[in-house]
């Protein structure tokens, strides 16, 4: 399934555009042996109508291939075609699709757009020709399609969380905790929740880390020194050397070492901030990791 052209779905009618939408449409893509593209659309139509999730994903799917010639299973440029080709025949069918779609459709593009626009932003991909072609689709007067302006609205919300403060990502996550307990199957709010949650311990680790630069002095003795401190039970020294065990910050990168004292900081009083080294390393651990860590929590081993 066409996941990033089909799922993130809108509302906005332009009717001044349907003829010469339809002449674009079936220039773009003239299998003679093809359902013609006025009956696609109206098998869309139809599908929104009953509220037909499946056959509604099935119809734009075939929509999508009628419009661009592309195949439904795959996001990817097809190698047959430049660049400029593929965004001009994607950016077709976001103005054949965006004006067939329904207000509920449209709040579902928003929110997986941020979703979507915070990942490309954060692994540095917004070169990428489908976000591009999204983000830059056009109407022939020049206004943005509803498809460019939820990614634009997108990468609003992800530069918003970049650079919230504290109490700010945590008004975020409140929006989105309302939304899940409202709509509990909805996909969108789950991930967007856990993106800003990820915000949220990442302002927690930099204000830990401000603060024990003051409390520590990183001398030649830094690393025993604070070492001794956490074997003695100080729960501030506990979560600086986790911390640095999970980052490689002037000690050897060892996730299950930092697990380990995660853990020590957790049963010490360290809470969330604890709590959080210990959900983001429990997926990195093997097996034998678990037994280590088994092994130094049950001899009392210093493993560091």
């Amino acid at each position: 399934m066409f996941r990033y052209a089909v799922f993130f779905i809108f509302l906005f009618v332009q009717p001044i555009q349907a003829s010469s939408l339809l002449e674009e449409a079936d220039a773009v893509a003239n299998d003679p042996l093809a359902v013609p593209t006025p009956a696609l659309i109206d098998a869309v139509k139809r599908a929104i109508s009953d509220n037909d999730d499946e056959t509604y994903e099935i119809s734009v799917d075939q929509l999508f291939e009628r419009i661009t010639g592309f195949p439904s299973s795959s996001s990817a440029k097809p190698a047959y075609v430049s660049e400029n080709e593929f965004m001009e025949r994607m950016c077709a069918f976001f103005r054949i699709r965006d004006p067939l779609l329904t207000p509920q459709r449209l709040e579902d593009m928003r929110h997986h757009s941020a979703l979507m626009a915070d990942s490309a932003i954060g692994l540095k991909r917004t070169d990428d020709l489908l976000f591009r072609s999204m983000l830059e689709c056009m109407y022939e007067d020049g206004r943005p399609t509803p498809t460019s302006v939820a990614m634009r609205d997108g990468m609003a919300w992800s530069w918003k969380l970049s650079t919230a403060t504290f109490d700010e990502a945590q008004s975020m996550e409140r929006d989105y905790a309302a939304l899940m307990a409202a709509h509990p199957d909805n996909m969108n709010y789950k991930f967007l929740h856990l993106t800003i949650a990820l915000r949220l311990d990442e302002i927690r680790l930099d204000a830990l880390t401000v603060q024990n630069r003051k409390l520590f002095d990183e001398g030649p003795l830094f690393r025993v020194d604070l070492i001794e401190k956490a074997h003695g039970g100080d729960l501030r020294a506990q979560l600086e050397v986790a911390r640095r065990l999970e980052t490689g910050n002037r000690f050897r990168q060892h996730n299950a070492m930092a697990y380990f004292w995660y853990t020590r900081a957790l049963n010490n009083g360290g809470g969330e901030v604890a709590q959080a080294g210990l959900d983001r390393l429990h997926s990195l651990l093997t097996p034998g990791d678990f037994f280590s860590i088994d092994i130094w929590t049950r001899n009392n081993h210093r493993p560091y």
